[in-house]
């Protein structure tokens, strides 16, 4: 059954199984939305999305791959923030899923339009927001670096690290800019089809 959010998209019928048993289903009565771009421009989008949501996801396993509890980088306000990148990493991930698995000229429901395009906005910007903050805590660290206050040597997963946390945020600017591309409309759903 959906969340509440989506009840009015839904109606409740009664029907008859293979068994004879009377079953109440839940069925879409709601709009049905589509892709605003079409073709060649829709293609590039999905392709651009994936590109750069395979990418953060490199970026984000080479960074936690490379991240040593004795190097440089090994700083609370360093770390934390880009660690907890993995949950919005994950929304994008399954955002791009789904816009993937959608035909370009295909129907979707309300529920999962909030799925695909809002995700990818929010996801990226929150991929933005925290690794931004980790990348400062690396210019914070390496300010202290330069004044002598942080004693621990810089390593080469250090700088592993610090371009990993680059290339990511990288990605996801780019993922967070492809939002517009995948603005959708409502378009006819089945019953609409058959009246006409």
């Amino acid at each position: 059954m959906p969340i509440n959010k989506y009840v009015k998209d839904y109606k409740l019928e009664n029907v008859t199984n293979k068994k004879g048993r009377v079953v109440t289903k839940a069925v879409y009565v709601g709009n049905y939305y589509g892709f605003r771009q079409k073709g060649e421009a829709l293609k590039k989008a999905k392709t651009s999305l994936t590109a750069a949501t395979a990418a953060g996801i490199v970026f984000f396993v080479t960074g936690i791959s490379f991240y040593r509890n004795t190097g440089f980088s090994a700083q609370y306000y360093t770390l934390i923030p880009f660690a907890a990148c993995f949950l919005p990493l994950l929304y994008l991930a399954i955002a791009a899923c789904y816009i993937l698995r959608t035909k370009d000229d295909g129907r979707v429901t309300n529920e999962r339009k909030d799925k695909m395009r809002d995700r990818v906005a929010k996801s990226g910007l929150g991929i933005l927001i925290l690794d931004g903050l980790a990348v400062a805590g690396i210019a914070v660290a390496g300010i202290l670096k330069a004044a002598g206050t942080e004693t621990r040597n810089f390593t080469v997963n250090d700088l592993v690290f610090i371009l990993s946390a680059l290339g990511l945020l990288a990605a996801a600017g780019f993922a967070f800019s492809t939002r517009e591309k995948f603005v959708m409309d409502t378009v006819a759903g089945p019953d609409d089809a058959q009246d006409k």
